[in-house]
């Protein structure tokens, strides 16, 4: 519900989702930056990683 409310406010969020998916679906391998990225930026951004494991 709040990623289909987050879609309606910000019309460039459907954009990029795509542009993601269309460079996952061509470049595959680009899946595991994109993975340690997210991860890197949940354990800085979380106060405590194991929050991120129970999401």
């Amino acid at each position: 519900m709040m990623e289909l409310i987050w879609c309606k406010t910000k019309p460039g969020w459907k954009t990029f989702v795509r542009t993601v998916s269309a460079i996952l679906v061509s470049e595959p391998y680009y899946f595991f930056f994109f993975a340690a990225f997210f991860f890197f930026a949940a354990m800085l951004l979380t106060p405590d990683p194991i929050f991120v494991f129970t999401m």
